[in-house]
């Protein structure tokens, strides 16, 4: 019984070598289905090139829940949130796009000492509207530059608020 399993074993593998120096007899001929790949921008070699409004081809390398991971072919890569993936309201990135996407991405915001690049897959006006004034689920708050101001002078006002209430109690 043992000599027929061997036997066997060695006419499937006699096959497979076969068949496989028949595939390379074809050149040119790859079996794979056609994929994209990203033309990265001429001139983006590094973080410091990369500039507020530029738009660039990207290929998105990993895919969390709030957000998609990209690859700009600088060292850093580049972060979309979840709410800068699409027109339409998602709760999760991985509705709107997969790892190894090819997309078009815009810079929104490049932060040197932190080595931070934020992106967005929204184009235009919006994208920059939506990053500047974005009111998170249930959190109530503004985010972006007129959130923190709005929230510096709520801040404030509040504690203007205190400060007269302990004025008036003396």
């Amino acid at each position: 019984m043992a000599i027929m399993i061997v036997a066997t074993a060695s006419i499937a593998g006699a096959i497979m070598v076969s068949d496989i120096l028949a595939g390379l007899e074809k050149p040119g001929r790859d079996p794979r289905p056609d994929f994209k790949v990203a033309r990265f921008g001429d001139g983006v070699e590094d973080i410091r090139t990369l500039k507020p409004g530029m738009t660039l081809e990207a290929t998105v390398s990993k895919v969390a829940g709030f957000c998609a991971f990209i690859d700009l072919s600088v060292h850093e890569g580049g972060l979309v949130h979840a709410s800068q993936l699409a027109d339409r309201f998602g709760k999760d990135a991985r509705e709107v796009v997969r790892t190894v996407d090819v997309v078009e991405v815009e810079v929104l915001e490049v932060d040197l000492a932190r080595k931070r690049i934020a992106l967005t897959k929204k184009q235009g006006a919006e994208a920059r509207h939506a990053s500047a004034v974005d009111m998170g689920p249930g959190r109530g708050e503004m985010r972006g530059r007129a959130g923190r101001a709005a929230t510096v002078e709520r801040g404030q006002a509040a504690m203007a608020a205190a400060f007269a209430g302990l004025q008036r109690r003396r």
